[in-house]
């Protein structure tokens, strides 16, 4: 199915570099907008014991 094609993707010039630290923001970004979010944590059902 075309081995002996090369793959035209290339990477930017140091994208990699920063990468672990651009993600981690990313990520703390969205558990602040997260914990603002007016969609519930739980589903507001309960089973009762009996």
């Amino acid at each position: 199915m075309g081995k002996d094609k090369k793959n035209k993707f290339k990477t930017p010039v140091g994208y990699f570099d920063n990468f672990h630290d651009r993600l981690m923001d990313r990520i703390q970004q969205e558990d602040s907008l997260a914990e603002n979010s007016i969609i519930p944590k739980s589903d507001g059902f309960a089973v009762s014991e009996a």
